[in-house]
């Protein structure tokens, strides 16, 4: 069962494993995390096991961990922690996140420096278009 977030979606139609790993909960409820860097807790959604809060780095908040397509909430749980190299989230969700911010920052410049909608439209398709 898929409940922390929308990118598992993906794992069907490339049929391959997927996982879900979010900064906040989507749904459930779990008991505190220990404070070290691996120690998880179920996700329950109900009386469902959802997937794990899984803790990543000590004295930050755990991330929420659920498995998709292929995949268990073990080998999941694994997954992240094998990809988190140092910081809270894993390496592919960090990278995602610094790139949507980047474009978020040139568009408020842009509009700032009064160009026009289009204009804008115009230099974000040539961000994202090689």
């Amino acid at each position: 069962m898929l409940l922390a977030a929308l990118a598992p979606f993906a794992g069907p139609w490339l049929d391959a494993p997927a996982i879900g790993c979010a900064k906040t909960r989507l749904v459930g409820r779990y008991q505190p995390v220990e404070d070290r860097v691996g120690a998880s807790r179920p996700l329950f959604h109900g009386k469902v096991k959802a997937g794990a809060v899984v803790r990543t780095r000590t004295g930050v908040s755990p991330v929420f961990v659920s498995p998709g397509h292929l995949m268990d909430t073990p080998g999941a749980v694994r997954l992240v922690l094998a990809m988190t190299a140092g910081f809270r989230q894993p390496e592919p969700l960090r990278q995602a996140h610094l790139a949507a911010n980047g474009l978020r920052r040139r568009v408020r410049e842009s509009i700032q420096r009064g160009y026009g909608l289009d204009l804008v439209v115009e230099k974000l398709k040539d961000l994202v278009q090689p």
